[in-house]
């Protein structure tokens, strides 16, 4: 009834009977019938994304035959696979077929995979184990994430499929696998820094919602992860969503906020934002595949001689034309460097002479954004969720004179056969008042998007 925009519902650590460490085994006291579970989630239009850790408890089926391809030390009394060997990956995944893959369930979240020996009370397995592979503890850290992603990415590339995953721990050389990473650490400014420094890796990250000081806090958490890699919002251990009450105790005791239907109003736009940019993020993950280019960058990879962006940790471009600079609960107005060139306000419209800083005052439930002249900027109308034949009907926004091409990549969303050509590029062209889109290509699919407006920006 609310009708906020979801795509992907997670299902933590509740699904299994154990989980510290996992049995990876259905819990039917709380799912008594997992496969009509399933058709109902997918029925109302959800895709679904399953919470694991790899510390397998000895009431797993696998245990018996995982222990002899596991580190000699265990984990909350589980057993650490040694995922460096195909025995421990076959044995894995051979549970993980029968309680989810043969389910088809969509992705799969990887937690604890990481290690912080830093911490007053640290985790995992120490430096000293000793795996069947040869490797050591203190390697297999370096690894286990980046192991457990391939593992776990074998049954979608054998069936053709694309998946969409949540990672705790990964290496500079595994930015093709479609994982993104998150953290237990919540400082709103060190997750804005984070999005911002991670194109220098490749890698792909999410400043997860998972709690909120105060309604502006959520805001300002909110706008920061719709303009990110993947737009989580985490709240596992609440009873009703966070815009009907902010405060994790009161929520969990039912008692919900006076003015909620405000705070969902505004929860819905923002969220609706991101749908509106779905095609255009699109195009710029398609060229992070074909060209390395990261999606969301910090700006001296776009500008890289211009010495005023280098300490910059609080801006970031989102695609090749959208400049986003967060603001923080308690802020009402931020410094904002707009590097050389023409651009424009996304709120207002209004044109700005780059290389100078100004200050932004947007309230709360408004980030600002900044488009660059001369760009086709295309956005959707909004949906709730997106399906196998969904066509977005697309308005293409003209940003100053002269704009250049942009192209659209259309493909099923599902398969991976756009990597084998299944794809069609739609070419946006504008030419003062002439314009085109152009689509050619082998996909053959249902149309992905129909542009039903061009307009002066």
């Amino acid at each position: 009834a609310e009708h906020i925009p979801c795509d992907v519902w997670g299902v933590e650590p509740g699904w299994q009977t154990r989980t510290y460490s996992s049995s990876f085994v259905w819990n039917t006291n709380q799912f008594p019938d997992p496969d009509a579970f399933l058709r109902q989630m997918r029925a109302m239009g959800y895709r679904m994304n399953f919470w694991e850790h790899a510390f397998t408890h000895p009431t797993s089926p696998m245990f018996k035959a995982l222990k002899a391809w596991s580190g000699n030390y265990l984990v909350w009394n589980g057993l650490v696979p040694d995922f460096a060997t195909p025995q421990a990956r076959r044995i894995f995944l051979k549970q993980n077929d029968a309680v989810l893959f043969n389910r088809q369930v969509e992705a799969v979240k990887l937690d604890e995979c990481d290690y912080q020996p830093e911490s007053p009370t640290p985790w995992s397995f120490p430096p000293a184990t000793a795996f069947p592979s040869g490797l050591d503890g203190e390697v297999m850290h370096s690894l286990f994430g980046l192991l457990y992603q391939q593992t776990m990415l074998e049954p979608y590339r054998k069936k053709g499929l694309r998946t969409w995953g949540l990672v705790r721990n990964s290496q500079a050389l595994a930015s093709s696998l479609p994982y993104v990473l998150y953290s237990d650490s919540y400082d709103a400014r060190c997750y804005v820094r984070g999005v911002v420094n991670e194109g220098f890796s490749g890698l792909l990250w999410t400043p997860e919602v998972r709690d909120a000081a105060s309604i502006e806090d959520l805001y300002r958490r909110l706008e920061t992860v719709v303009f990110s890699p993947d737009a989580v919002i985490n709240a596992w251990f609440i009873k009703n969503p966070p815009w009907d009450q902010v405060n994790r105790e009161e929520n969990n005791r039912g008692e919900l906020m006076p003015g909620r239907e405000a705070v969902t109003a505004a929860v819905r736009q923002v969220l609706q934002l991101r749908m509106r940019f779905i095609p255009y993020l699109y195009t710029a993950f398609d060229e992070y595949r074909l060209s390395g280019k990261p999606p969301i960058r910090a700006l001296v990879l776009d500008w890289p001689y211009d010495r005023k962006v280098r300490q910059i940790d609080d801006e970031f471009m989102f695609g090749d034309s959208v400049l986003v600079a967060p603001m923080f609960a308690g802020q009402t107005r931020r410094p904002v460097y707009l590097p050389p060139g023409d651009w424009y306000d996304f709120w207002t419209h209004a044109k700005i002479r780059g290389g100078a800083t100004l200050e932004a005052t947007n309230g709360a439930e408004q980030i600002p954004l900044f488009v660059k002249g001369g760009t086709l900027l295309p956005l959707a109308r909004p949906v709730e969720y997106i399906k196998p034949d969904t066509c977005f009907d697309v308005t293409v926004n003209r940003v100053g004179g002269h704009p250049a091409d942009f192209t659209l990549y259309e493909d099923d969303g599902v398969t991976a056969a756009y990597a084998k050509g299944a794809q069609n590029q739609v070419v946006l062209h504008a030419d003062g008042d002439r314009h085109s889109a152009v689509r050619h290509g082998d996909y053959r699919g249902p149309e992905r998007y129909k542009i039903t407006a061009w307009k002066p920006f």
